[in-house]
């Protein structure tokens, strides 16, 4: 009995160790251009605004050719906008901030030193901070964003949509890749049919992924 347990243990053991052997851990950082979908009567015409991400990724390889990649990063998102509005020009910045959770699930090919990838995935994201600044007609507001469901509120806290991302990944850890994240979510506070403003962001990351390549 006492061997049959060992032998259990001992494969319990090569199973979890051959696991772990194919997960990595890794860190990506970059740059953001974000915008914001707005859609209702007249809607402003909105521009990509830079920001940024930085955050952690994990890299769990379930063969040479598919893996799922999760994460967690700081990600700034965003609008803005600038119009004439009877004689007076109106200027609208808007840099919410977020804590996003992507899981990507990725294929990968093998071309000599390096590999390429690409894939696409579900994302969560939660409200944490941002700004909020509007200047015209003699008015000026610069003012944090509220997060929330009420009248008085920028935007809901919540966020989820798709992310797809796609790259390089060099023998020696190096990542290079480029996402887009297509926002699903209406996130005006009223949550009004007629005014829906999801998120739209173009990223371009540089990571590392620690660990034998």
């Amino acid at each position: 009995m006492k061997k049959t347990h060992l032998i259990i243990i001992t494969a319990l053991l090569f199973i979890a160790s051959n696991s772990f052997s194919q997960v990595k851990f890794g860190v990506k950082a970059g740059v953001n251009f974000a915008n914001m979908h707005i859609v209702t009567q007249n809607a402003p015409n909105t521009k990509m605004l830079p920001s940024f991400h930085i955050g952690g990724i994990l890299d769990y390889s379930v063969n040479d050719f598919f893996a799922i990649q999760p994460g967690i990063l700081i990600s700034g998102k965003g609008f803005k906008y600038e119009e004439s509005i009877s004689g007076f020009t109106v200027k609208v910045e808007s840099r919410p901030i977020y804590v996003d959770i992507p899981v990507i699930l990725l294929l990968r090919k093998d071309i000599g030193e390096f590999k390429l990838f690409g894939g696409a995935g579900p994302y969560l994201g939660f409200g944490i901070a941002g700004k909020y600044k509007y200047s015209g007609g003699g008015v000026s507001e610069n003012a944090s964003i509220k997060w929330g469901t009420d009248i008085d509120s920028n935007y809901k806290r919540g966020d989820f949509g798709l992310s797809f991302n796609g790259g390089l990944e060099l023998s020696n850890g190096f990542l290079f890749s480029v996402s887009y994240q297509l926002g699903l979510m209406n996130l005006t506070p009223s949550g009004s049919s007629d005014f829906k403003q999801p998120n739209r962001v173009l990223g371009v990351s540089v990571g590392y992924l620690f660990g034998e390549n």
